[in-house]
């Protein structure tokens, strides 16, 4: 692909549109369009043009990227403005519907699922699904640049592709919104169950929160995914047999159901080594931190740090002092990330107060005293920066500045570092 390609993005000002030209704009001309009030503002801000649909012939390349509820209808209108030489791309997760609303066979068309969010920052390791109605030029053209751009790129059929988002889509999302309205029809405390919550209860109740935060129309629309009814029919026949064989004490058709289908999802070892390391990265691991432990959590939502010394801890939440004021405060565990130690370092160097000292020692075997080397071993004793400021040539002395945070004794550290510095055959200044 040239630099001279020119891309619009209809729908430029939604989530995918905004992610399509921030990446693209580094390799092509590219413009938006969309109905948003704020989509001029939006264009300067991501460093692209605003066009309006008149000036579609104008364009190599024309994605839509809009709710599935309006898609086909925007495809349909779209691909009549089009030239006929030009590219047509769509984003919608339901394919064989946008397929039968080009009314321009003369255009190419390749439809298009990115399997992400519009929150992740580039293609890196990310699933895009090409359902390309004719083979044409353009195939290859895509794939190569979405390949290089760190992509997994899927080719198949838009009715393999709608059989697929069935059951990773529609399904799915329908267990998860059955759930969600289930805890609410019952009554059901969801803070309060926290309490009582497994890792795998946790998780859930995350996935299911996340989905009703989000647009309920795109679901909805979703779940007219030409195969979707089938399969769902099919869950409740089955959801509804094993009621049935429970409520009559029959446990052991449960069990052979549960037998018989383990042996399809493969290699349960490295699904469960798999599983576990979801839920582990998800949810912090008391276990790694003791009452007496100097921590920063971050905030998975808010990003704030929280730093202090921990004074609490249980499965539900943390107590941590802050060391130069007392105050206590009181974090949910399922809302924190421990900072590694070098995040926690670079933190402290950024956020707090630096104390200094200088130290001068004499050495009478000055030539054969490393400098470098006493640095290192003077961060040892508590310091959290070193310098050398002075060399002494005459009086075969150094000079070390050293730089503690506010959040240490400063008088305890300099003390340890002249004893250190004189067990070794210095003299200090």
């Amino acid at each position: 692909m040239c630099e001279q390609i020119k891309i619009l993005i209809i729908g430029g000002a939604g989530g995918m549109g905004r992610f399509l030209a921030k990446i693209l704009k580094d390799d092509f001309y590219v413009s938006i369009y969309d109905t948003n009030p704020d989509s001029k503002r939006i264009a300067v801000s991501l460093g692209v043009d605003f066009s309006n649909k008149d000036k579609i012939k104008d364009f190599d390349i024309v994605i839509v990227s809009v709710p599935l509820k309006v898609a086909p209808d925007v495809i349909s209108e779209v691909s009549q403005k089009m030239r006929n030489d030009a590219l047509l791309l769509d984003t919608s997760s339901v394919k064989m519907d946008v397929v039968s609303a080009i009314k321009n066979d003369k255009i190419y068309f390749i439809p298009v699922h990115p399997l992400f969010s519009p929150t992740v920052q580039d293609f890196k390791g990310q699933i895009v699904i090409l359902t390309p109605v004719k083979n044409n030029g353009w195939l290859e053209k895509i794939k190569r640049f979405l390949e290089e751009h760190g992509a997994y790129v899927e080719i198949v059929s838009s009715e393999e592709h709608d059989y697929m988002m069935s059951v990773i889509q529609a399904l799915i999302h329908w267990l998860i919104i059955s759930f969600g309205i289930t805890l609410k029809e019952i009554g059901f405390d969801i803070n309060r169950s926290r309490r009582f919550a497994t890792p795998i209860y946790e998780v859930m109740l995350d996935i299911t929160a996340r989905i009703f935060a989000q647009d309920p129309n795109l679901y909805a629309y979703i779940q007219k995914n030409p195969f979707a009814m089938d399969v769902k029919e099919k869950f409740l026949d089955i959801s509804q047999k094993l009621n049935d064989a429970i409520r009559s004490g029959d446990l052991d058709y449960f069990i052979s159901k549960m037998v018989s289908t383990s042996t399809m999802f493969g290699d349960a070892e490295r699904s469960i080594q798999k599983s576990e390391k979801v839920l582990k990265s998800r949810i912090l691991d008391i276990n790694d931190i003791n009452i007496g432990d100097k921590v920063a959590f971050e905030h998975i939502y808010s990003k704030k740090i929280h730093y202090g010394i921990v004074e609490k801890i249980s499965p539900i939440d943390v107590l941590i002092k802050n060391k130069n004021n007392s105050k206590m405060t009181r974090l949910k565990v399922e809302n924190l990330r421990l900072l590694s130690d070098q995040e926690l370092n670079d933190w402290r160097l950024k956020n707090l107060k630096r104390l200094k000292r200088d130290i001068s020692v004499q050495f009478e075997n000055f030539d054969n005293i490393s400098p470098d080397t006493l640095s290192r071993v003077i961060s040892m004793y508590g310091a959290d920066e070193v310098e050398l400021i002075d060399v002494f040539k005459e009086k075969k002395s150094f000079t070390f500045r050293i730089f503690v945070c506010e959040d240490k004794n400063i008088l305890e550290i300099e003390k340890k570092i002249k004893t250190f510095l004189s067990g070794v055959g210095g003299k200090i200044r």
